[in-house]
């Protein structure tokens, strides 16, 4: 009887069985991975009509067995968005590839366009659109089934009566590329673009019009394996709305290494990446590591791994499916900075009252820096903020699935509004978190509400804490289960209980509220109160380990909800101020791309309480040609002020998100070896000769997500009797002759497919033992190497500033009205749309251009005048008279609209205004008389002309310093008048 030798090895063992990886600089990779969706249409199930739309299994045509979809229809209500869909085994997100056969029936019946997307829940996604009519392919964005926009067009002329196949790709880069082939299967057509508003599917969609027919729908997941080299640009910059923006730039290289498989058959073992670091301010660093043992840094690799000789290599010995590794080094670079940014806006506004101003902001590319042809994609979010972290979940944006948890919008329990944040899916550590914009330090607060279902179901306690990028930080435990409350540290996300346990039996199926406070001094606190506000228990513990953190986490058991979640700093700001009282954004427009309003996260308002506070700028996709982009959007607020002087204040910031392909340096990945599972089988046996036996061995792939190339076989027998050398294998003394065999297969085995050797005979008198030895390598479909230029996270940070006038505020407005006769007439308005009255003696200043005369000069209420005056100017090119008012008190309240027959505000004393008229004779210049001079330290002007003598303070003690004179500047139309005798 043959004795058989069955093992399940990891390919790491003394076999030397190994899987070799060389990675290669590759653009397009086709996809041999995971298939989430396929339907042949042969079994009609789980498919449903969408709004008006028909879809049915049809024996019509079929590109394979014997049915197809049919997309059908009667009327005009039949064509898009109706439809047909049907929901994947399971949501998805990006890195996928939606693909199919497509049949158009000619003559035509109804719509003459073929879509097919991929959505969401609320028919929100992306679709391809096949025109027949206009001979086009295109890329469509949908909201709610409606396609809103086209984001990619190309000329195509489809055929009808007859199949073709397409390919969608959606990937998680941003960019969307759609191919089309012909029945023979030649690529014909593609068309590609970058769009980032949707990331989760979870159903594919039938639209467009009819009659077509659809075989072969299939749905698969990219590259499960991937190496990622980005570059980071860490830029802070601050912007006044002068129009000046100062930057403070670094650049930062990052190596991401992603087992994205979802089954732990496909854990990968002994990973070598080989790297070339060029430019480097400094050696290779682990930022963040998510396998269960050590990533190391190594100046060579194993000769085993044939990789090429390089100046850097990182060793990972075990990487999980579903797990990442991140490494990043500094870069030296100077004028590093691809985007550009400019904003300007009305820099001062009064206090205590609701103001409003225009911010425009103009992006642009650096030519300096992005190469001709290169096509760089930018996203912009707007927040404002009034000094803090808050989310009430009501728009959910920037959480991050942490490991193996998972967090998401629910609207099943909510303290505030409609939504909370649900921890859904797996133990501590596991969970999510959210970033915040800027590295903040201690003297910090955590705050928010919990509300635990008493049928909770996995993991009994909840724990949320604030951690540093290697989630080094520190959080609270609410035991649920054993009915206490402490403190944790948190090292790599993993906690040790550093404080007692106080005892406390915490609520379920109710809110409770809860503050963890870290301070300076090493003292960490933790409470909870209940939905009344009582206190319920307290913990403290005292630890100086960490004291940096830019992420809030949520980690512990499930089910548990979270609620108007918070982050107080006492030393950062969150880029706003504690004294806006209110902050809301009131208009957006941009000049390419789409923009919207949401509620953002760092303005904190009561309870219940919705504003848009934010903002979000996509799809604004620059180049050489189309270099720059102008978002237009318009800001109201309140700041309580109780001072008289000026001060400047932050309001918000922007966060600029940007990729483009290239990189800043030649950095490079040089290669990849990596070792994964399989099970392999060797049998010997007798063939009824004397002394004569069989060797065979068979090869099994248990991954599920990568095809193995199986490209080398060895197969030989050792003499068992030999006991003291017969465990190794190697050893030639022991060699049966007639049983060394070697192949070259160069065959693929897919995952869970098997490879089975041919059958040999040798002759041996004795009992043997067969060895078998395989190298294979993963099938280029089963990974992607990405190099790119990226902006990652929050590094890229506008901050917003603005002047904001605690006393009064004087805006001055000029108007020159031209006459039939050809003379003006000139109206000063001065206007206090400031808070508080303003002192005697406002000084009021203008020029008067040469060769003009002044007649006609009064002010409307003579009461408020208390003084006036000129002075001929005998050294200047282009004015030769100063003129000058002095104006008694002027009461708040103004509206700044600059009207000079506003008689309410006028008879109030809220509004000042100021007549003369001009006359010019000879050569004159109109555009020379618009300039006016005010106060201004409290006024709206900027301070750019020659000096003069004014007045400002409080009412009861005037001082007069020395200030500058102020222009207005407005374009006009040169004017030059010429008098002839």
């Amino acid at each position: 009887m043959a004795e058989v030798n069955s093992k399940s090895v990891n390919l790491s063992i003394a076999l030397c069985l190994v899987l070799i990886m060389f990675f290669l600089m590759i653009s397009n990779v086709s996809a041999d991975n995971i298939t989430v969706f396929y339907d042949n249409f042969e079994n009609w199930t789980g498919w449903a009509n969408y709004s008006y739309g028909i879809v049915e299994q049809s024996s019509t045509v079929s590109h394979s067995g014997n049915y197809s979809l049919e997309k059908y229809g009667t009327s005009t209500s039949n064509n898009d968005p109706s439809g047909g869909y049907k929901n994947l085994s399971k949501p998805v997100g990006r890195d996928i590839v939606v693909s199919g056969w497509v049949y158009r029936v000619y003559p035509y019946t109804g719509g003459r366009w073929d879509r097919i997307g991929i959505e969401d829940s609320n028919f929100n996604g992306y679709s391809i659109r096949i025109e027949h009519d206009y001979n086009k392919i295109a890329i469509e964005k949908r909201v709610g089934g409606i396609a809103v926009s086209t984001l990619a067009l190309a000329n195509w002329d489809p055929p009808e009566n007859q199949w073709y196949y397409f390919k969608f790709y959606v990937l998680s880069n941003g960019t969307l590329k759609l191919e089309v082939y012909n029945a023979s299967g030649a690529l014909e057509a593609t068309v590609s673009t970058v769009d980032t508003t949707y990331n989760k599917f979870d159903r594919v969609v039938v639209h467009g019009g009819y009659i077509y027919y659809v075989d072969d729908l299939e749905v698969e997941y990219l590259h499960p394996l991937k190496v990622e080299y980005l570059e980071e640009y860490n830029i802070n910059a601050t912007v006044d709305g002068s129009g000046k923006t100062n930057y403070n730039p670094s650049l930062t290289g990052h190596f991401i290494i992603k087992n994205t498989a979802p089954y732990i058959e496909d854990t990968l073992n002994n990973v070598w990446i080989a790297i070339n670091l060029t430019n480097n301010a400094s050696g290779l660093r682990v930022i963040y590591n998510g396998t269960p043992k050590g990533v190391f840094i190594k100046s060579s690799a194993p000769a085993y791994t044939n990789l090429p000789q390089t100046n850097t290599y990182v060793f990972i010995p075990v990487l999980p499916n579903n797990s990442y590794v991140e490494l990043a080094y500094d870069i030296s670079a100077s004028d590093v900075i691809p985007v550009l940014i400019n904003e300007t806006y009305q820099n001062k506004i009064p206090a205590n009252r609701l103001s409003n101003w225009s911010i425009n902001l103009t992006v642009y590319v650096n030519k300096n820096i992005v190469p001709n042809g290169t096509n760089v994609n930018i996203n912009i979010v707007k927040y404002l903020s009034n000094g803090q972290f808050y989310d009430n979940f009501e728009n959910w944006t920037g959480w991050v699935n942490y490991s193996k948890g998972a967090v998401k919008q629910s609207s099943t329990v909510s303290h505030s509004g409609n939504y909370s944040l649900e921890k859904y899916l797996n133990y501590d550590p596991n969970g999510g978190y959210k970033k915040l914009p800027a590295v903040i330090g201690r003297d910090v607060i955590v705050k928010g509400w919990i509300y635990r279902p008493s049928n909770w179901g996995g993991g009994p306690i909840d724990r949320i804490g604030l951690e540093d990028s290697n989630f080094n930080g520190y959080s609270f435990e609410v035991n649920h289960y054993s009915n206490y409350t402490s403190i944790d540290r948190r090292t790599n996300g993993n906690p040790t209980e550093i404080s007692q346990e106080v005892p406390w039996n915490p609520p379920e199926d109710q809110w409770y509220y809860f503050e963890l406070k870290i301070y300076s001094n090493g003292t960490i606190t933790f409470s909870t109160y209940y939905q009344n506000g009582t206190l319920a228990a307290t913990v403290s513990t005292v630890d100086t380990t960490y004291n940096k953190f830019d992420r809030v986490v949520v980690h512990g058991g499930y089910i548990y909800y979270v609620d108007d979640l918070e982050v107080d700093s006492k030393n950062f700001n969150f880029y706003g101020n504690k004294n806006w009282s209110y902050l809301k954004i009131t208009s957006v427009k941009p000049s390419i791309g789409s923009a919207y309003t949401f509620d953002g996260d760092y303005f904190k308002k009561d309870y219940n309480t919705s504003l848009p506070t934010a903002l979000n700028w996509s799809n604004v996709i620059l180049n050489w040609s189309k270099s720059s982009a102008n978002l237009i959007f318009n800001i109201s607020g309140n700041f309580t002020y109780a001072n008289r002087s000026t001060t400047k204040v932050d309001f918000g910031f922007a966060k600029i998100t940007f990729n483009y392909n290239g990189t800043h340096t030649n950095t490079s990945i040089e290669g990849v070896y990596a070792s994964g599972n399989c099970m392999i089988s060797t049998s010997h046996g007798t063939t009824g000769e004397i002394n004569v036996w069989t060797e065979n061995a068979t090869f099994k792939n248990t991954a599920k997500s990568y095809s193995f190339n199986l490209t080398t076989f060895k197969i030989w027998a050792v003499n068992k009797s030999a006991y003291d050398l017969c465990y190794d294998p190697f050893n030639t003394s022991i060699l049966i002759n007639g049983s060394n065999y070697s192949l070259q297969p160069n065959v693929i085995v897919p995952a869970g497919e098997m490879w089975t050797s041919p059958t040999f005979n040798f002759t041996f008198s004795g009992v043997p033992i067969v060895w078998a030895d395989y190298v294979f390598s993963i099938t280029k479909d089963g990974y992607s190497i990405t190099q790119e230029t990226s902006q990652m996270g929050s590094s890229y940070i506008i901050v917003e500033e603005i002047y904001v006038v605690g006393s009064y505020l004087v805006k001055v407005t000029k108007h020159i009205v031209p006459n039939a006769d050809g003379s003006y007439d000139v109206y000063i308005v001065v206007e206090n749309i400031g808070s508080e009255k303003t002192p005697n003696y406002v000084y009021v200043y203008d020029l008067v251009p040469k060769n003009f005369t002044v007649s006609d000069e009064w002010v409307n209420r003579s009461i408020m005048l208390i003084a006036n005056g000129s002075k001929v100017l005998t050294s200047n090119s282009r004015y030769n008279l100063s003129m000058w008012w002095a104006l008694k008190s002027i009461y708040p309240g103004a509206d700044g609209d600059g009207s000079y027959t506003d008689w309410n505000e006028i008879q109030n004393n809220q509004t000042v205004v100021i007549h003369y008229k001009l006359n010019g004779t000879g050569e004159f210049y109109p555009s020379d008389a618009f300039i006016v001079g005010i106060d201004p330290t409290n006024s709206l002007l900027p301070t750019t002309s020659p000096k003069i003598t004014t007045v400002t303070g409080d009412i009861n003690n005037n001082t007069e310093p020395l200030l500058a004179l102020t222009t207005l500047l407005t374009t006009l139309t040169l004017i030059i008048r010429r008098i002839t005798n």
